[in-house]
């Protein structure tokens, strides 16, 4: 045996009789080695997780991705130009439809007929109703995938809003409002992450402000807001911790964030009861930061120049980037996953609520993988 495998051999079972160790340290430095009832500690230790190679993972994955600019997982994740990461097929075949491999996908055929139910509902009470589409990324930023994810030809997210636009103007498609004011300078998404920025999120809200005027000639006005750069290293980023290399985040990867300067906001926010629907305690407090993937919220703006509308926004993670400033334009605002909610629940929650508009914003891949909708139906229906 050559003396460059028996190295080779004794340096992977170093590095396996290190794992252990390395693993469990955390668990184990919680133990009072002193204690005379020892045993009952040493039982709690998860010792399924001593051969974890979820370090070398991340290793690996770092330096293929900041050196060679290649993601691992690339079914999770896509390795694009300028440290842009992309989400990968596994989420509702993103990158296919995107490119335009999938002309028509079959939900987006029920999701037709039941907007226009739903549509129609809103209208019979006298509640503007607004569909909207958040893009992916790949949509705003589809100069930086590798060439061979790039779009090749129109898609299914085209031909169906398309389709449905043509006849009556029931989707607003962000797409388009956002690539407009398109400068790479001034990102609109994150690098590491899915989801987009404050700024792109305020892009989107202005749009959205725009067509709520236009469609139920109303004359709302979106706040104007000011805008902070900041160098930050964004390790909570989904896919930078898909990869699982949060934890190998360095100075040198910090990138460009938007905060806002100025928001006007003076009120109080509150938990919503996820199970009831009642409203809890509301507490005074400055604008928030608000993500419906932790539960529905709602604030209430007591100032004077609030727009004086209850407005329940149905979403998804999206919501998050512009939750301020939706708080900071209407007196009272709720915020609901759309997961979360039943169409029983969202009857009673309108009718009790007096909610007097609803804004739907979904991720443009959701449209592709989940029935967002929910008709508002009275139990006894």
């Amino acid at each position: 045996m050559s003396k460059k495998i028996v190295l080779f051999l004794l340096l992977v079972t170093m590095g396996i009789s290190f794992l252990p160790l390395y693993n469990l340290y955390p668990q184990l430095k919680k133990i009072n080695l002193t204690d005379s009832y020892l045993y009952p500690q040493l039982e709690k230790i998860d010792f399924s997780k001593s051969f974890n190679i979820d370090i070398f993972e991340s290793y690996l994955n770092y330096y293929s991705w900041k050196f060679f600019n290649i993601s691992l997982n690339s079914y999770q994740v896509i390795a694009g130009n300028d440290s842009f990461l992309f989400l990968g097929n596994e989420y509702a075949d993103v990158l296919d439809n995107h490119r335009g491999l999938n002309k028509v996908s079959p939900l987006l055929n029920k999701l037709d007929s039941d907007l226009k139910k739903i549509e129609n509902w809103y209208l019979s009470k006298k509640i503007p109703f607004v569909f909207v589409v958040a893009p992916n990324k790949h949509s705003i930023y589809n100069s930086f995938l590798p060439d061979n994810y790039k779009k090749i030809s129109s898609n299914a997210t085209d031909n169906f809003i398309e389709a449905i636009n043509a006849s009556n103007n029931r989707i607003l498609d962000l797409r388009s409002s956002i690539e407009e004011q398109f400068d790479s300078q001034d990102l609109k998404y994150y690098k590491l992450d899915t989801h987009w920025n404050k700024y792109g999120a305020y892009l989107g809200y202005k749009s959205i402000i725009a067509h709520v005027n236009e469609k139920y000639n109303l004359s709302i006005k979106p706040i104007s807001i000011n805008f902070i750069k900041k160098e930050v290293i964004l390790r909570d980023g989904d896919l930078i911790n898909f990869l699982k290399a949060s934890n190998h985040i360095t100075k040198d990867d910090a990138r460009t964030v938007y905060d806002y300067k100025d928001i006007s906001f003076t009120g109080c926010v509150g938990k919503i009861n996820l199970k009831s629907g009642a409203l809890g305690k509301c507490i005074e407090s400055k604008s928030e930061y608000i993500n419906v993937d932790y539960g529905p919220k709602y604030t209430i703006n007591n100032d004077f120049k609030a727009e004086k509308r209850r407005v329940l926004l149905l979403g998804d993670s999206f919501l998050a980037q512009h939750s301020e400033v939706f708080s900071s334009t209407f007196s009272h605002v709720y915020r609901w996953h759309y997961k979360h909610i039943n169409p029983h629940m969202l009857y009673d929650f309108i009718k009790l609520n007096k909610v007097d508009m609803v804004i739907q914003q979904i991720a443009e891949r959701d449209m592709h993988g989940y029935n967002m909708l929910r008709l508002p139906t009275k139990k006894s229906d």
